[in-house]
């Protein structure tokens, strides 16, 4: 008998002693419904039901993740007492432990998880997939006591609970330039969490174009940062390693005090716990707008949700516009009737105007993106589906009653506003508002010179700025800020090594790829098919780097290409902190590329052999530990 099987007769044995057990011998055996539990790292799997007896304790385990995506446990998976003691997995039912599992096309399945009897004496237990697997799933504080729920968490004593506003009308955000204070704690939190904090900046000087700033969370739950605002500004926190954010506002010379309630936080996602009683509030803000963002993050379900692919691939971009419409007014009658002030009413109505009018904008890629995955488009007809869709996107899709919001100064308020602000600049302003001199086009002028700076890399005074003397000196001094940093970065940058730029062979545009790739015959080489403005690229560059410094002795070769859509000065940044060979192709000869590969997206990975034979292909990165089994099984 093979181990394997082994295994399963063992899992089968114990299960079976469980439910005997759970029959026949109550003493013996204590079914725990539906377990409170602290908090948890993740939206994937909760406990469903706790069963203890003398033999095993067994976790029945609901999960929901992407419908026919893949989800696993580690084998190193192990529960953790209140008292310290820890319990080993045993085996499962449903699901094997190391493998991944195929989710359904209801994206919910159930499995259980056999553990080694726990201690009879143990109140709760932690659940965690071990110290080997780097961000696996964990559940804190799990109830085995029988409690229905937990007591609410001790509250710091300058806590402040802000009331319903039923008068005060949303303030307009002021304008000046400076440093803004966030100062968090989180509750619950344990330094095994082991969590940082990713902040953005949000509005006119967004800073989702790139990797969030970071810094890690104190083992104490505390955390203090500071970033340069151009007036009242949302910012994002993010918490990756437990899975959840949060939105607050800042301003300049001002400190936000922010207090989350982790414990209510993972309640309010729970399936199980969603309808019990609050343990408090989510979160508890003091500075500006400090009710607003109290409410809003108790409400933060309330807000435009896009349709399922299956739904927005058969669909026009006509039809699609009347779904987003009638989504729209579902969420404006939604906010309506919520017991909230004034000031957060009239923001969430703003905030959900201009998701409206970003989705509208959005409605060619959405549709296209849904009808390649619904297999309904082939992916290299992906440009030429875009651009039919396209041509119906004349001035009069978008609702003048809608477009009126953009010159509205609570739009630099509301953090959608960061993807739209400069969406339009293919339309003609004038003749959807009326006018050419609004709010809307002096901030998207604004984000266009700060995204020119910060994000391509390029100094202002390369930059074509006609209207910059024009904008609030607010915005000019966020921008100036943004180009000394450059100014600085750039001196740095002239001592960096390791990296090469190379020359295109001069072959017809369909060789250009054989070419390249017989440069390297006889070593291992990884292509790496990018763009500046992708940022899914940019991010699998950082997470790539330590396993390149790994094969740095090996025969192992790293090939970048990019088009012409990358602007050459972003190009000669970014390529200084990336290893490797450096090619530029024109757009004809990253089409063949792209044709031979049968891709139209970026990025897109290829693996070749040592005598350059293709042995694999990835549209999108797979993750540092495929790409790296992908590599060496070459060498």
């Amino acid at each position: 008998m093979n181990r394997t099987k082994r295994s399963l007769l063992v899992v089968m044995a114990v299960l079976a002693a469980v439910v005997a057990g759970a029959g026949t011998a109550r003493a013996k055996a204590k079914v725990i419904e539906r377990p409170v539990f602290v908090t948890r790292n993740n939206q994937v799997i909760e406990v469903s039901r706790v069963v203890k007896s003398d033999t095993a304790t067994v976790l029945h385990v609901y999960a929901k993740f992407y419908p026919m995506s893949n989800i696993r446990i580690a084998r190193e998976a192990m529960l953790t007492d209140n008292n310290g003691r820890t319990y080993a997995l045993r085996g499962a039912d449903g699901i094997t432990p190391g493998k991944w599992l195929r989710m359904p096309e209801s994206g919910e399945t159930e499995f259980r998880l056999v553990f080694e009897p726990v201690d009879p004496r143990a109140v709760s237990v932690d659940f965690s997939e071990g110290t080997k697997e780097r961000g696996g799933w964990q559940i804190w504080g799990l109830r085995l006591d029988g409690a229905k729920r937990l007591s609410a968490p001790e509250l710091p004593s300058d806590i402040v609970v802000h009331k319903v506003d039923k008068k005060t009308p949303l303030p307009v955000p002021m304008s000046k330039f400076g440093a803004a204070t966030v100062r968090g704690r989180l509750l619950d939190y344990r330094p095994e969490m082991r969590s940082t904090v990713r902040y953005s900046r949000e509005g006119v000087f967004s800073t989702n174009f790139k990797e969030p700033e970071r810094m890690k969370v104190g083992d104490d739950g505390t955390f203090e940062l500071s970033l340069p605002v151009a007036g009242t500004t949302p910012v994002t926190l993010s918490f990756p390693e437990l899975d959840f954010s949060v939105s607050v506002f800042v301003e300049p010379g001002v400190t936000t005090d922010v207090c989350v309630n982790l414990r209510e936080t993972c309640r309010k996602l729970s399936k199980f716990h969603s309808g019990d009683k609050p343990y408090g509030l989510p979160l508890y803000v003091k500075g500006p707008l400090a009710g607003v963002a109290q409410e809003l993050a108790m409400h933060d379900a309330d807000e435009m949700s896009r349709p399922a692919d299956d739904v927005i691939a058969g669909m026009t971009p006509a039809e699609y516009k009347e779904r987003i419409l009638s989504e729209r007014e579902r969420v404006r009658a939604v906010w309506s009737k919520l017991p909230v002030s004034r000031a957060t009413k009239e923001l969430a109505l703003v905030k959900t105007d201009i998701a409206t009018l970003y989705m509208l904008h959005n409605a060619p890629i959405d549709i296209t993106y849904a009808r390649i995955r619904k297999e309904l488009v082939p992916e290299d007809k992906f440009s030429e589906c875009l651009r039919s869709l396209n041509k119906e996107m004349t001035t009069d899709f978008y609702p003048k009653e809608l477009l009126a919001q953009i010159n509205d100064p609570h739009v630099a308020l509301a953090s959608e506003y960061s993807r739209f602000v400069g969406t339009l600049h293919k339309l003609h302003i004038k003749e959807v508002l009326g006018t050419d001199s609004c709010r809307y086009v002096v901030d998207g002028e604004a984000s266009g010179l700060y995204r020119g700076v910060a994000k391509d890399f390029i100094p202002l005074k390369n930059l074509s700025k006609p209207g910059f003397e024009s904008l609030p000196e607010a915005y000019r001094m966020m921008i100036g800020e943004a180009d000394k940093e450059l100014a600085k970065k750039l001196e740095d940058r002239k001592t960096k090594t390791g990296y090469n730029v190379c020359e295109v062979p001069a072959v017809a545009d369909s060789l250009v790829f054989d070419s390249i790739a017989a440069r390297y015959r006889g070593k291992v080489v990884l292509v790496d098919i990018w763009e500046t403005w992708c940022g899914p690229c940019r991010s699998a560059h950082g997470k790539m780097a330590g396993m390149k410094k790994e094969l740095a002795d090996k025969d192992v070769v790293f090939v970048y290409l990019v088009s012409n859509s990358s602007p050459k000065a972003s190009w000669d940044y970014m390529i200084a902190d990336i290893p490797g060979e450096h090619y530029r192709l024109s757009d004809k000869q990253s089409d063949a590329v792209m044709k031979r590969f049968k891709t139209s997206a970026v990025p897109t990975y290829i693996i070749l052999d040592r005598s350059g034979k293709v042995t694999f292909t990835s549209i999108g990165f797979r993750g540092l530990a495929e790409m790296k089994k992908e590599i060496t099984k070459n060498l």
